[in-house]
C-alpha cells in the first residue's frame, strides 16, 4: 500500500513540473500532507534544465511574467536571491536572417524582399476588408494569424514556427491562444509603431522578465525542497500507470518503476498535472466514450 493511506488529508500529486510542484509547495506549506510522483528522475518535466560539459540548458524557452502580484510574490519566494531580471530578446530565423520577433515590420518586411513584402500588405488588406464585409468568427490559431497579419506572413513566419512548437497544424489548434498572446497586436499596429513608437507595450510582449541565475529548471528544483522541508516526498522514477475510478471519483493510483516494481497509492485528494491524453489512457476503468470520440475538424479549434 501507499503513502498516507489513512490519513484523510493526504493528497498525491501527478507529476513533479512546474504545476504539479507548485500545487505541493502550496499544500505541503499550509500543513497537508502530500507526496508528489513523477516518472523522470528529475523534477522539472518541459520546463527542466539539463546540464552538459559544465553548460546548463533550458527544454524550451521558458520565461516568468505576470501582472498578477500574488503570482509574483509566489515565484519571489521560491526562486528569492537567485532571481535575475533578463532583457528579451526573440527572434525567428528566417532565409538565413535574423527577424525580430514581435514582428519589427521594417526587418521582416526587408528580409522578405520587396515583392513578397507587397503582397503581404495586400493580403492584409484584402483579410481587413473581408472581415468586415462579411465577419466570420475567429476559431482556430490560423484563422487568428491570419485575420491579425495576412496569409502571406501567416505562411512565411507563424505557420511553420507555431506548429514545430505544438507538433499540431495551426487549423486545428484554438486561436485563444493568438489573442491572449498578441492582444492589440496586428500587421496594422505593428507599422503604426514603426513609424510612431508607442508608449505602452503590447500586453505579453514584455521586454524585461525575471528570470532563475542558474536555469528555468532551479523554479521546479527549489518548489521540490520547499517539498521536502515540510516532511512531504517527492518520488522520483516512479509514474503513474493506472488511475482507479469508481465513477468521477479517483480511489487510488498504481505506479511503477523502471524496473517494473508496481505500489498502491491511496490518498483522500488526488491532483493531475501530466498530459490529459495520457490520464485518460490510463483509467480504470476506461474513460467514457465520448471523451475518447475525436472532435470533428469544425468543432476542433473551439
Amino acid at each position: 500500500m501507499g503513502f498516507a493511506g489513512a490519513n484523510e488529508r493526504a493528497t498525491a500529486v501527478m507529476g513533479a513540473g512546474p504545476g504539479g510542484l507548485a500545487t505541493g509547495y502550496w499544500l505541503s506549506k499550509h500543513g497537508v500532507p502530500v507526496t508528489v510522483l513523477e516518472r523522470a528522475p528529475v523534477v522539472g518535466g518541459l520546463a527542466r534544465t539539463v546540464e552538459r560539459d559544465g553548460f546548463k540548458f533550458d527544454l524550451g524557452g521558458h520565461r516568468w511574467f505576470s501582472k498578477v502580484d500574488e503570482v509574483n510574490d509566489f515565484y519571489k519566494e521560491v526562486i528569492a536571491d537567485e532571481t535575475v531580471w533578463v532583457r528579451r530578446i526573440s527572434r525567428i530565423y528566417f532565409d538565413g536572417k535574423y527577424i525580430d520577433y514581435p514582428l519589427n515590420v521594417t526587418n521582416a518586411l526587408a528580409a522578405i524582399g520587396p515583392v513578397k513584402a507587397t503582397k503581404a500588405m495586400a493580403d492584409y488588406g484584402r483579410a481587413r476588408v473581408e472581415q468586415k464585409l462579411r465577419p466570420r468568427p475567429i476559431r482556430s490559431m490560423e484563422d487568428a494569424y491570419v485575420d491579425q497579419y495576412g496569409r502571406t506572413l501567416y505562411e512565411l513566419f507563424f505557420e511553420r514556427y507555431s506548429e514545430k512548437v505544438w507538433g499540431r497544424p495551426c487549423a486545428e489548434m484554438s486561436g485563444d491562444w493568438v489573442n491572449q498572446r498578441t492582444k492589440g497586436m496586428s500587421l496594422l499596429t505593428a507599422v503604426k509603431d514603426a513609424i510612431i513608437p508607442s508608449k505602452g507595450a503590447v500586453q505579453s510582449l514584455i521586454e524585461s522578465f525575471m528570470y532563475p541565475r542558474y536555469g528555468y529548471g532551479r523554479l521546479s528544483e527549489r518548489m521540490a525542497e520547499g517539498v521536502r522541508a515540510a516532511g512531504n516526498e517527492v518520488r522520483l522514477g516512479w509514474g503513474v500507470k493506472q488511475v482507479n475510478r469508481r465513477g468521477n471519483h479517483i480511489e487510488s493510483v498504481v505506479i511503477a518503476d523502471a524496473q517494473g516494481r508496481e505500489e498502491i497509492v491511496e490518498a483522500a485528494e488526488f491532483v493531475s498535472s501530466i498530459p490529459l491524453t495520457v490520464l485518460c489512457q490510463i483509467m480504470a476503468p476506461a474513460a467514457p466514450a465520448e471523451v475518447w470520440r475525436r472532435p470533428s475538424s469544425s468543432s476542433s479549434a473551439t
